[in-house]
Parts: C-alpha cells; structure tokens; sequence
C-alpha cells in the first residue's frame, strides 16, 4: 500500500487490489490480492497469513491459487487505480499544506501491538478470561485497566458507543472457581457502591476468552408490523391473572438485573 502511494507510475502499473474476508467461527480469515502491469504482463501477486506454513515450501508459489475463495462465504473489496490515484492526491494535497493528522489510529493497531495491549491487562498463555456487563454510575477508569482486589487482578473497560462497562478475571490466574469469581467481583462492586453511594448491578456475562474483552451494550429489543391484529381475551382465572403478573415482575426484575 506505501509503495502504491509513493510514486504515480506505481499507481499506473496497478489494475486492482482485492481484499477478502471470511467470517469463520472463532476467528476471522484474511486475504489480499495485487493486479498489476509490468513490461506489458500482467501479474499478480497475493498476501497471505504469516501462519499459512504451507506456502513457506520451496515452489509453493507455483501451485498456489490466487482465484480460490477463503471459504464457502467470502466477502471482498475491490479497489482500482483511480481510487488509488485520488487517494495519492488528496495525501499529496495535505502534505503540502502540512494539514493535521485525524484519525483513530487504534484501528490500524499491529497483531505486535495487541498482543503488547493485552499483556498489559494480564493475558498469558492458558489463560481463560471470565467476562461480565456493568450497569453503574459508580467512578470508572477512562481506559482499560488492571486492578488487584482480594488477592486476584480485575481488568476493567469502560463504558463506550459500542461496549458496556465491564469486568474480566482470569480463571486460570491462582486458579479460581466462576461462582467464586462471580462472587468476588459482586464485592468488588459492593466497595465502589460505599464509596460513591451509587448503584452497581453486575449482568450476565461468558467465559473462554484468551484475553480479556469489552462486553457489548445491551440492545433494548422491540418488535413491530405494519398491522398489529390483538386478539387475546382477558383471563377469567385470578390465580392465571397472578401468574401472568409474577411473569411480567420476573421480566421486569431480570431487566434490572435483580437476581431474585
């Protein structure tokens, strides 16, 4: 991509780039595939994942197939000359003007660079994070952060447009079971609770993660037609009418994560 942008007959060898992504289970695969002219051939050439041992075999560059798909559903994006001949214009035009750089650069952060993030909060090789929603307005850090409680680290991430606030512990680290997890986390937040006299309700969570992650915002679900047909009478039965308001308490309740 540096080399497409830094001189213009770079941009004119170019026929294409296709980027290609498919969504597998657990992970995510990655591919990209360079179209280009030279001496009046044209070529191609394609990126792979370091982890692909298999190309790293002498001549493996000979049987390998550009056109084949990363699997049965593959998504891709196609990107031809002109776009790469405006985008060298507009770098070129801010360069010259010196204009300030503005961008959320962590959505271009190296695997070097995860990996250095996440052994900050605590991830080592075994380790199986156990992962829980906040709902509070109790004090929070701005940023991810690792704190030691009870003889065991919490990382906690904050509240986003994407993310709630959240906790996560590893149960490998000094070996501790998930209810007792579970309960030192509802302690934890029982503290910060006195301290600010501020709610801390802990939500339902999941474990298995190799690293600690940011659990996602609660999304209120709704349902809507066109045409909304009522048909449902009123239960002559009270000891029905008592169950249908426990069931909707029950709703109400668990909404608010009150556990009871």
């Amino acid at each position: 991509m540096a080399a497409l942008l830094s001189k213009d007959s770079n941009c004119h060898a170019l026929v294409s780039l296709t980027l290609s992504i498919a969504r597998i289970p657990g992970n995510d695969e990655y591919q990209a595939k360079l179209l280009f002219e030279e001496e009046g051939q044209r070529k191609t050439t394609s990126y792979v994942s370091k982890y692909a041992l298999t190309m790293a075999a002498e001549g493996a560059e000979k049987n390998f197939d550009h056109d084949r798909p990363l699997s049965s559903n593959t998504r891709q994006l196609v990107l031809n000359r002109e776009f790469f001949h405006e985008l060298k214009r507009d770098i070129d035009i801010s360069r010259h003007l010196n204009r300030p750089l503005e961008t959320d650069w962590r959505e271009y952060e190296t695997e070097e660079e995860r990996n250095a993030f996440h052994d900050g909060l605590g991830a080592r090789r075994g380790s199986s994070f156990l992962n829980f929603g906040v709902d509070t307005t109790v004090t929070w850090p701005k940023e991810p952060t690792r704190v030691e409680f009870g003889g065991h680290h919490l990382v906690l991430f904050p509240k986003t447009n994407e993310n709630s606030h959240s906790i996560s512990i590893d149960l490998q680290d000094r070996r501790i079971a998930t209810e007792d997890a579970r309960t030192l986390i509802n302690r934890f937040l029982s503290v910060l609770s006195w301290c600010d006299d501020r709610h801390a309700i802990l939500r339902e969570g999941w474990s298995g993660n190799p690293v600690p992650v940011p659990v996602p915002r609660r999304d209120m679900a709704s349902s809507t037609m066109l045409i909304w047909m009522f048909y449902r009478s009123l239960p002559e039965d009270k000891e029905l009418l008592n169950c249908l308001s426990y069931y909707r308490e029950g709703l109400n309740a668990s909404e608010a994560g009150i556990a009871s």
